[in-house]
This record gives structure tokens, sequence and C-alpha cells, in this order.
């Protein structure tokens, strides 16, 4: 896939994540981290902390006869 579409990609997720980040009506790890150590009412995610990979895995075609070659 070309460079573009995983950029395209990883903006929208980053960009969801940040409005997710900011609902006070879901649960985030963030959220629950902070409640375990005691923060009680925390809401919401580390909205400055938000990291997006976004790879593409595909089978190149005549992969198979060429690992088997190399494996003998």
């Amino acid at each position: 896939m070309p460079v573009v579409v995983a950029q395209d990609i990883a903006e929208y997720l980053a960009m969801r994540a940040q409005e997710v980040g900011q609902l006070a009506c879901v649960r985030t790890p963030f959220a629950d981290a902070a409640h375990a150590a005691g923060y009680v009412g925390y809401t919401g995610g580390k909205l400055d902390d938000v990291t997006v990979i976004v790879s593409f895995v595909q089978k190149r075609s005549g992969s198979n006869s060429q690992m088997e070659a190399s494996h003998k």
C-alpha cells in the first residue's frame, strides 16, 4: 500500500483517539490506571501521549518456493 494511505489511516486513528480520550463516559487504560493508583473520579485518556503505528502485511507471490529453496 502506498505511504500516503498509511499516513491517512494513522492521522484518522490519532484524531479518533484524541476524541475518545476527551469523553467522560468511556473507560480508558489511563483512567483505569489513575483509579487503581487512588485518583478517584479521573475520566478520559492521556491526551498528550497518543501513538499510532500502521503497517501493511502482504504475501509476496512466489515467496513460499523461495523460502523452501533457501532452507534446504
